[in-house]
């Protein structure tokens, strides 16, 4: 699609490695915690571990709003790696999909594009809807490295770098425990682009006992690029065919 990136959708895990945890202070004095237990609070903020685990897809309506008058409808399904993201310019559709072996994108009047590398990396990332119950197995290291402010917020700020060298800084209430955003360099073609990416998150909403942040706002090099924002969310109504490729990406794959 036009607005592709690959900057992460924010999605629910359906189980979490992480037991609760006491309520940690506000201030930013003492030892800091641990990354399991930011998250941990986390997963507590969302609802709870036993919310968490109980949706096994998601459908996300919304659109991609890039200035006063342009909005790009979109649809998302998601998996247990397994993605599928519909986007809608006027009459035309851009697709792009994971089914949980092969990363695609199908843009109107040309031939699929099949990702690989760190591309395809990234695609399986987005794809991975239990994201947050193993988030180490996407980082080579994760440290809390302090607390900021960010987009207005008193933040815990985990610093790690991802398994294909890509630094990435999450930012979590010092008070709520809720995800704030992310600041990161994205990657375009493989490469990391130099441009600064910041991506918040607000606007937290219940939906089936949990919280979901109904809006997403992303900048570079501090100049607003596009404000993502949900207006359904639902759960376990996707059927698996879904997420089957099309034809001409399947033929892609494999052309004999």
């Amino acid at each position: 699609m036009g607005t592709r990136t690959s900057s992460r959708t924010f999605v629910f895990a359906a189980s979490l490695i992480f037991a609760a945890s006491p309520a940690l202070g506000a201030g930013g004095s003492g030892a800091l915690p641990s990354v399991s237990t930011v998250q941990a609070r986390f997963a507590q903020a969302l609802g709870g571990v036993t919310a968490i685990k109980a949706p096994k897809t998601m459908t996300i309506h919304g659109a991609y709003v890039a200035g006063a008058k342009t909005a790009i409808p979109f649809v998302i399904y998601l998996g247990d790696f397994k993605r599928l993201e519909i986007d809608t310019v006027g009459t035309q559709q851009y697709r792009s999909g994971y089914d949980g072996t092969t990363a695609w994108t199908l843009d109107p009047g040309k031939p699929p594009q099949i990702l690989t590398g760190n591309d395809a990396l990234s695609a399986r990332r987005d794809a991975d809807l239990y994201y947050w119950s193993r988030i180490p197995t996407y980082f080579r290291s994760m440290n809390v490295v302090g607390v900021e402010r960010f987009a207005g917020h008193q933040c815990y700020h985990i610093r790690g770098t991802t398994n294909w060298g890509n630094v990435n800084n999450q930012y979590f209430d010092v008070t709520s425990g809720l995800l704030v955003g992310y600041m990161f360099h994205q990657y375009n073609g493989g490469a990391p682009e130099k441009a600064e990416t910041r991506q918040m998150f607000d606007r937290y909403s219940k939906v089936r006992g949990l919280l979901v942040p109904m809006r997403q706002t992303a900048y570079r090099n501090g100049t607003l690029q596009v404000v993502t924002q949900y207006r359904s969310v639902s759960f376990d109504d996707v059927d698996p065919s879904v997420f089957v490729p099309p034809a001409s990406v399947r033929k892609a794959v494999n052309p004999s």
